[in-house]
């Protein structure tokens, strides 16, 4: 996992500086790895909402949305809403590393 890479990188780092992780590098560390996971499937949790709220039924399906989305706004359409997102889950997920 993303987080357990870097997790091994912040180790080594922290043995040749002859310490242990901090809690706030386990923060961060979580904290990024969230910000990766989130980044990565944020377009799909976008898409299954909008299949969610399709009362018109407008959608085929998740790669439908996803294009549709895709061929009206582009890359930035699939990210549309992400910071509120990455907010909530990166936060969160960070302090259940503190503990």
């Amino acid at each position: 996992t993303v987080y357990e890479n870097i997790r091994v990188l912040v180790e080594k780092i922290a043995l040749k500086r002859n310490r242990r992780i901090t809690p706030l590098e386990f923060f961060l560390m979580g904290a990024v790895a969230k910000a990766c996971a989130t980044i990565t499937t944020y377009p799909i949790q976008l898409a299954q909402t909008k299949l969610r709220a399709d009362k018109k039924k407008q959608y085929k399906g998740t790669l439908d949305v996803l294009a549709k989305i895709f061929s009206k706004s582009g890359v930035k359409g699939l990210y549309q809403g992400v910071t509120a997102k990455l907010w909530q889950t990166v936060i969160t997920a960070a302090f259940q590393f503190l503990t």
